[in-house]
């Protein structure tokens, strides 16, 4: 009997489909364990992006004072280095911001309508006047359908997003916004981490990565 056993067990570990199913297994539990750790970028990544390019990811929060001023810095940083960088901003909504969430639901309900940069700058640049009847007239101003624009906004369409992004903003261990990475590394003031980084901090961090690439 245990001879049987002994044969029965032989045949199906040195049956293909076996190894096959624990090698799958295995790299299961290495992607687990290991493949989601770096910030700023991980696999559970909202968007995708080329490799090839330098990546600023942004959690923002429309409503914040903080995130407003960074707001021309990295316009500027994108105007320098266009071709070369591009924002990946993701929605952090703070809990005492009123008007935060419903800001990003609107940039995403332009999104839908591919307007969702000009939308990203209307809030930006509106030094937090973001009520709902702001919030409309923006929408009117940049020319939405207004039938598809009410119903994104009127039903939070795009809620589940949003708070998809907060979730992995906290897997990447942000608690106030703005906060900053560069393909994967959080930028800080070099100078004084109390501060938010500045132009040069961004410089240093996008001339490196572009070195580091071969990027000119």
């Amino acid at each position: 009997m245990e001879n049987k056993k002994e044969s029965f067990f032989q045949k199906i570990i040195s049956n293909p489909i076996f190894f096959l199913i624990a090698i799958i297994l295995i790299f299961a539990v290495i992607f687990y364990f290991f493949g989601n750790k770096e910030e700023g970028g991980s696999m559970n990544s909202i968007y995708n992006y080329d490799d090839s390019v330098v990546v600023i990811v942004e959690y923002g929060d429309y409503q914040c004072p903080a995130c407003i001023s960074s707001y021309t810095m990295i316009e500027q940083i994108l105007k320098e280095y266009e071709g070369k960088v591009k924002l990946d901003y993701r929605h952090f909504p703070l809990p005492g911001h009123k008007f935060a969430l419903k800001a990003s639901i609107v940039a995403e309900c332009a999104r839908e309508q591919g307007k969702f940069w000009e939308m990203h700058a209307k809030l930006y640049e509106s030094a937090g006047k973001l009520d709902e009847n702001s919030l409309n007239e923006y929408a009117k101003e940049l020319g939405l359908d207004e039938k598809k624009y009410s119903d994104c906004f009127n039903h939070n369409k795009y809620i589940e997003t949003i708070n998809e992004q907060k979730r992995q903003g906290i897997k990447d261990k942000i608690s106030g916004t703005p906060t900053f990475f560069i393909n994967g590394k959080r930028i800080v003031n070099l100078k004084d981490s109390k501060y938010l980084p500045n132009i040069e901090d961004f410089r240093r961090e996008i001339d490196a990565e572009l070195e580091k690439n071969s990027i000119k």
